[in-house]
């Protein structure tokens, strides 16, 4: 997914295959993904269809087959003398393979390549052995055994190790290179929905983000099908198939990272890898949106300050609602008690409009406020750990996220503790870290060992940093 491409070909939609239409598939990383027709598809009295497609199918000039999903028309140009131009929006691209709606579309295996996976996993095959005496070097290469662990009982993942090597013709010949790159491989006993499988490379990908603290990428992504499989006399296989999306952001700029500059890397949770990663498929099920948020919100880097902080902080709420307390009483006692009680208090001869506003204000009484979650995280989560990190500064901060959230929110009264600027940044750094606690936490850490994997991080370290 990091090689551009340029596809002519011919495409159609599989109710009217007689409809062919020349075309230009371009695929660029960081970019959207535009299919260039050079006509209309149109229903058979010649009246334009709908704006959008779920499938289209395609051929390519060289025989390859591609099925593009979930497709908006988003320009249709024309002229007189002459012929009609759309261009199309794709979200999906099959490449290998034609699928004739979504619900066809399954797997059992989904291989993907991350930027700095190999960087965090850690091992390789090659021995080195250099002699400048003997005038000798000797590398030999070895494919390291496979990894694998079981999440559930239908469903497996594995890190899996393959070698491409090069050798350049010449005489003499001066070199020659091997290559180790590293996939994970999710791997289903039956074939299932295509957004299942992306689902859990979705919660790969997010794994890994918290384990090495940066943004990664998807450099490959392809799928194993019974409907793919090749037979060449005793031999079968699985011709696998090339799955592209946009993925946005400046690829030129990925680069390897120091195994040192990581939260954690493999070989430190080796033994417990697979309790670990069935541990983060658990809890994303009931914190959906807490992963999202979060997630979202880093990978965004357009994003603005304050958009940030209030996800951050929603992410916070929402976690703290779910997995540690909701309400100072239940919902239903509230409702049907206390608050009809207050309800009842408010004097008769308010405006109507007045009265309406302070119902709805207290509707939601039971409910813990910001501050008492923040506090309940600084001081009760995870024995302290988050209130060790911020030491006396950890009041100062509590109440400075809440008053700006609720500016930021509300926008009224400007405070003292109202950040702007380089402070309202060193904030938002502030509230990921929690997270990275939090997240930390989620995958099974000790509280000793998320306080030494934070304290022995510079970047963090320095992201916890206040003014």
């Amino acid at each position: 997914m990091e090689t551009e491409f340029s596809i002519k070909g011919f495409w159609w939609l599989p109710e009217n295959e007689e409809e062919q239409l020349a075309g230009i598939l371009t695929y660029k990383p960081g970019e959207p993904i535009f299919l260039d027709l050079f006509g209309a598809f149109s229903k058979k009295n010649g009246e334009l269809l709908s704006e959008q497609h779920e499938i289209i199918l395609g051929v390519s000039s060289s025989g390859q087959l591609f099925t593009l999903v979930d497709t908006s028309v988003i320009q249709r140009k024309s002229s007189i003398p002459g012929f009609p131009e759309t261009r199309i929006l794709v979200n999906l691209i099959y490449r290998g393979l034609h699928f004739s709606n979504s619900a066809e579309i399954r797997f059992h295996t989904l291989r993907v390549e991350f930027s700095n996976l190999d960087d965090w996993v850690c091992i390789n095959g090659f021995l080195i052995d250099v002699d400048p005496k003997k005038r000798e070097a000797k590398i030999e290469y070895r494919l390291p055994p496979e990894v694998e662990c079981s999440i559930s009982d239908s469903l497996k993942v594995s890190i899996s190790f393959f070698a491409k090597t090069s050798l350049p013709r010449g005489n003499p010949q001066i070199e020659a290179t091997v290559r180790q790159e590293v996939e994970f491989h999710i791997i289903s006993d039956q074939e299932i929905p295509i957004g299942d499988l992306l689902r859990y490379q979705y919660l790969l990908n997010t794994f890994l983000r918290v384990a090495i603290g940066r943004s990664t990428k998807v450099l490959r992504l392809t799928a194993l099908t019974e409907r793919s499989k090749i037979e060449m006399g005793d031999f079968t296989c699985e011709k696998p198939i090339s799955i592209y999306f946009s993925q946005f952001g400046d690829f030129s700029k990925l680069r390897t990272m120091n195994p040192l500059d990581m939260l954690f890397t493999f070989p430190r949770i080796q033994d417990r890898f697979g309790a670990m990663l069935s541990q983060w498929f658990r809890e994303f099920s009931g914190l959906e949106d807490v992963f999202h948020l979060y997630f979202k919100t880093i990978y965004d880097k357009h994003l603005d300050l304050t958009t940030k902080l209030l996800n951050f902080v929603q992410a916070i709420e929402s976690f703290h609602r779910k997995k540690i307390g909701s309400a100072y009483i239940e919902k239903e006692e509230y409702i049907n008690g206390l608050y009809l009680r207050i309800c009842d208090s408010i004097p008769s001869d308010l405006d109507t409009n007045f009265k309406n506003s302070l119902m709805n204000r207290i509707k939601y009484g039971y409910e813990y406020s910001l501050r008492k979650r923040l506090e309940d995280i600084f001081y009760n989560f995870n024995n302290g750990v988050i209130h060790e990190l911020f030491g006396q500064n950890r009041d100062v901060l509590i109440n400075r996220i809440v008053v700006n959230r609720n500016y930021y929110t509300h926008y009224d009264d400007r405070s003292k503790d109202l950040c702007e600027g380089s402070r309202l940044y060193r904030l938002c750094n502030n509230l990921e870290v929690i997270l990275t606690v939090i997240f930390l936490s989620l995958l099974g850490f000790t509280d000793s060992e998320i306080s030494s994997m934070i304290r022995d991080n510079p970047r963090l370290m320095q992201m916890a940093r206040m003014d």
